[in-house]
């Protein structure tokens, strides 16, 4: 039978140096009596300095045992604190429904398991549902307005809501990113007259799959949601830096419908896209 590894713990340590300590003394009294060394004048002329040097031998062992056991003690305490610290943020993070961390926009490439935004996007079912500023990153860098449209053909459904160019809210826009408040208005109109082209290209009775609003407020964060009707859906959350290059933005994707997470962004920015107001094709 296989013994079971030795635990350092605090009870059995003391025994042990107990237990040594007792077994020493029966050993040196065994001696004693065996020998008759008490008989012998050298061990009455020594006695005290015998004496002395195994108590000294006793002293050291328990002093050493104590320092063994306190580093070893202190080493097994950060590890098991350490794996309780890992599997409480396991927890929290499963129970969350994060799936997914972006810490910058590379990691999108190494982690999100699609190459770009519109493979990424093309990995829905039924729905894509974007509210951002203006699409920086897909429209301007990407042009993901073609594929977009090729979704739609597809069968799936498309709505978009970006920044009004005529909000009140420009200048918050402006100020947040850097730019200047004509940069903004001109970036969030180009964005808007490639999504009109895009869907401009689709059949008639496709049109009302393609849904592009403008929203009058300043969103926190970009989120994109992927058949977020059904489950197995997906919400990814962008959120930009104050006045830093949009490459350093940070995310996270969510999913199971189930957790509260989830529920909380789903709710909130359906709510900012339904808000949102049909621009017209004219208006672009």
């Amino acid at each position: 039978m296989k013994k079971s590894k030795r635990s350092w713990a605090a009870p059995d340590t003391l025994a042990d140096i107990v237990a040594g300590v007792t077994a020493a003394a029966v050993l040196v009294l065994s001696v004693v009596t065996a020998t008759n060394i008490t008989q012998v004048p050298w061990f009455h002329e020594n006695i005290s300095s015998i004496t002395l040097g195994l108590l000294s031998i006793f002293v050291v062992v328990a002093i050493l045992e104590k320092r063994i056991f306190s580093k070893r003690l202190r080493e097994e305490l950060v590890e098991e604190l350490k794996k309780v610290q890992i599997d409480s943020l396991q927890q929290r993070v499963k129970a969350s429904g994060i799936s997914n961390l972006y810490l910058s926009r590379a990691d999108y490439l190494e982690y999100r398991g699609a190459a770009t935004l519109a493979d990424y996007l093309g990995t829905s079912k039924t729905t894509i549902r974007i509210a951002a500023h203006w699409l920086s990153q897909g429209i301007e860098m990407e042009g993901i307005a073609d594929s977009l449209a090729k979704f739609v053909k597809e069968g799936r459904t498309v709505e978009i809501a970006v920044v009004d160019p005529d909000s009140s809210s420009i200048k918050q826009v402006s100020d947040f990113f850097g730019i200047s408040e004509n940069d903004a208005v001109n970036r969030i109109n180009g964005t808007l007259t490639d999504l009109h082209r895009a869907k401009m290209s689709l059949p008639r009775n496709k049109l009302r799959r393609f849904r592009i609003l403008t929203y009058d407020t300043l969103a926190t964060a970009s989120v994109i949601m992927l058949d977020d009707d059904v489950i197995g859906g997906r919400i990814q959350v962008d959120f930009k830096v104050f006045q830093t290059p949009r490459h350093q933005s940070f995310g996270f994707e969510l999913s199971g419908s189930e957790t509260p997470s989830y529920q909380l962004w789903r709710r909130a920015y359906r709510e900012l896209i339904d808000q949102g107001t049909e621009h017209p094709e004219n208006a672009a």
